[in-house]
C-alpha cells in the first residue's frame, strides 16, 4: 500500500510496560485517531512494533504487510492501515 498525502502516519505511541492493561494505549489511541481525522486525513499508516500488532488490530487497523527496519538488517516491521471508513 503506496502512502499518500491524505495519510497520516502514526510514531511514537508507547505505554510503559507496568502500566499496559490499564486502559491507558487506548486513550492515547482514541486521541490519536480523532486528530486525524479531525485534520482530514483518510487512513493512519502504522509501523507496529511486533508486540503492538496485536493491540492495534483490535483497534480496527488491518495488516497490510510488512516493512523493513532501517537499524537491523533482516528484521521486518508489520505494517498496518486504519481506513476512516473501517
Amino acid at each position: 500500500m503506496e502512502h499518500t498525502p491524505q495519510d497520516t502516519e502514526l510514531l511514537w505511541l508507547f505505554v510503559d510496560p507496568s502500566l499496559i492493561g490499564g486502559g491507558y494505549g487506548k486513550k492515547l489511541w482514541i486521541h490519536a485517531v480523532q486528530t486525524a481525522w479531525a485534520d482530514g486525513y483518510k487512513s493512519i499508516r502504522i509501523k507496529s512494533d511486533p508486540f503492538a500488532e496485536g493491540f492495534y488490530l483490535k483497534q480496527g487497523a488491518q495488516r497490510v504487510g510488512e516493512i523493513p527496519s532501517t537499524v537491523q538488517p533482516d528484521f521486518m516491521f508489520p505494517l498496518l492501515y486504519l481506513n476512516r471508513e473501517a
